[in-house]
Formats: structure tokens, C-alpha cells, sequence
């Protein structure tokens, strides 16, 4: 979410703006990544991830956009 200053009025308000092609999780602790340029599979993804991370991954989640997989979230 981006904070832009707007004028109204000569009074500086802001306005909450979030990219229509952002991603956006319910959770404040996500790891976002994007992972639309790796052209591994889901499994050797999250495989190697394991690896570096071990335990701390509780669960991941894939995001699609026009049928593509464009980020992953942990």
C-alpha cells in the first residue's frame, strides 16, 4: 500500500493506494517472494527452501496471476 499527499482544500490529506497487481496477505509475518522468473517446479522450490529454512516454514501458498505463478507465500 502506497501513502500519497494530496492537497484538498489547502489541507495536505493522504490517500491509501494499493496496485491493483499487488499481492496481499492476511497474515503481517508473510515472506513474500516473487517467483514468476525461476522456472523450477513448486516442489524443488519449496524443496531447497526447506533446506535453507528448515522448520520455520509453517505453510506456503501459491499466487496465480492470468494462469501463471507469480509469487509465493510463506
Amino acid at each position: 500500500m502506497n501513502l500519497t499527499a494530496k492537497l484538498k482544500r489547502r489541507k495536505s490529506t493522504f490517500v491509501a493506494f494499493s496496485p491493483k497487481n499487488q499481492v496481499r496477505s492476511k497474515n503481517n509475518n508473510a515472506l513474500i517472494i516473487e517467483i514468476a522468473s525461476l522456472h523450477n517446479s513448486l516442489n524443488k522450490i519449496m524443496a531447497s527452501l526447506h533446506e535453507e529454512l528448515g522448520k520455520d516454514i509453517i505453510a506456503a501458498k501459491q499466487h496465480f496471476r492470468k494462469g501463471l505463478r507469480t509469487h509465493l507465500e510463506i
